[in-house]
């Protein structure tokens, strides 16, 4: 089986929000942070990590959107 294409943090932050906007769901987050996860470096890991084991990970990705530069 092919191994998928790397693809930045940018693009998982995308996803992410677009997660939050059509499906607005705990559930959805959790399964799309551990989707990107897969797709990224390991040294970018860290904050899909983070979202996977949070409490509340619907308000983990709407204060992120809130403050990207």
């Amino acid at each position: 089986m092919a191994k998928p294409p790397q693809r930045d943090l940018d693009y998982c932050l995308l996803v992410l929000m677009l997660t939050l906007r059509i499906h607005g769901t705990e559930s959805a987050m959790r399964d799309t942070a551990r989707r990107c996860v897969k797709l990224l470096p390991k040294r970018q890991r860290e904050l899909m990590q983070n979202i996977i084991q949070s409490r509340y990970p619907l308000e983990l990705v709407r204060h992120i959107a809130r403050n990207l530069d």
